[in-house]
C-alpha cells in the first residue's frame, strides 16, 4: 500500500505518481509469479498490459472511453442492442465492449482471457465471462477505493 501525499516537489526524493508507475511499484513483490492483477480504469492501459505480460502477470481492468487505443466502433452506443458485446483480439489481449443499458458502454481489457465466451448464469444480460470475473474481483478494488480518504499530513 502507498500513501498519496499530493504532487511531489522536485528534489532527490521525488517519485513519479503516474498510474503506470504506481502499478509497477505495487506489483513489485508478485512479479514473475503468474498471478492476475485486477485494476480500475484509472490505471488500465494497453502499454501497461504489455509490460505486465513481460513480467509474467496478467491484467484485467476497465478502460476509459478516451483511451486512444480503443477502436471507435467499441465506443458507439447508437444502433447497438442492449446486452450486446463486441470483442477485439490482438496478440495476447482481449478487449470487450458491453452495452448493459441504453447510452452506456462498459470497456474491459484482459490479458487473462482469450475468447469471447458469455456467462450463461447471467441470463438475458448475456455478460461476457470477462465482466463476470471482473465483477467478482472488483470487490477488492472497491474496498481499497473506500479505504482511501484524504488526510492532512500537516503538523499541528
Amino acid at each position: 500500500m502507498e500513501i498519496y501525499a499530493g504532487k511531489q516537489p522536485d528534489g532527490p526524493f521525488s517519485i513519479d505518481n503516474s498510474p503506470k508507475n504506481v502499478v509497477h511499484r505495487l506489483i513489485q513483490p508478485i512479479r514473475n509469479t503468474g498471478r492476475n492483477v485486477t485494476i480500475d480504469n484509472w490505471f488500465t492501459s494497453v502499454p501497461l498490459a504489455d509490460e505486465l505480460l513481460n513480467q509474467k502477470l496478467t491484467l484485467l481492468g476497465t478502460l476509459r472511453k478516451n483511451k486512444t487505443q480503443i477502436p471507435q466502433e467499441f465506443k458507439i452506443t447508437k444502433n447497438r442492442p442492449v446486452f450486446s458485446s463486441y470483442f477485439g483480439f490482438s496478440e495476447k489481449k482481449v478487449l470487450v465492449s458491453y452495452k448493459p443499458k441504453n447510452n452506456k458502454i462498459v470497456l474491459l481489457l484482459s490479458t487473462m482471457h482469450n475468447d469471447n465466451s458469455i456467462d450463461s448464469s447471467t441470463g438475458a444480460a448475456k455478460k461476457p465471462n470477462m465482466i463476470t470475473m471482473y465483477n467478482a474481483m472488483k470487490g477488492s478494488v472497491d474496498t481499497m477505493d473506500k479505504k482511501t480518504d484524504n488526510y492532512t499530513v500537516a503538523r499541528r
